[in-house]
């Protein structure tokens, strides 16, 4: 099955294409977060002033309306790319939605699984 973009429904208070781009966001820097990681030039704080802090930027954005979770569900059940449900993952984790984190890390794509279970090292809270 392709991936596809999740038709994204009306968030509480916060534009759709506020979160779309959020989400898009989060996904690029999670990539490029997951490609400093294998950097050898990186160090810890590095990556936390740079990548990680540009990853949580764009996450925060995702949890601005915590009361509706409808968006980052629609991702979950339709995402873009990996690095999306990565992000989606991430974000629903952080709002403390453990049951559709651990929902989504059961997925039957592989590359969806993995990317899910990468995520939870994104989560600190």
């Amino acid at each position: 099955m392709p991936l596809q973009h999740a038709v994204l429904p009306p968030a509480g208070g916060v534009l759709a294409d506020v979160y779309e781009e959020a989400l898009d966001d989060a996904a690029d820097f999670g990539e490029r977060m997951e490609d400093a990681l294998e950097d050898a030039e990186h160090t810890l704080a590095s990556l936390a002033d740079g990548p990680e802090h540009t990853f949580v930027g764009a996450l925060e954005v995702l949890e601005v309306d915590a009361g509706d979770r409808a968006v980052l569900r629609a991702v979950l059940d339709a995402p873009a790319s990996p690095h999306h449900y990565q992000a989606a993952l991430v974000a629903t984790l952080r709002l403390g939605d453990v049951d559709s984190a651990l929902a989504a890390m059961q997925h039957e794509d592989a590359s969806l699984q993995a990317a899910a279970i990468r995520g939870c090292a994104w989560v600190r809270e």
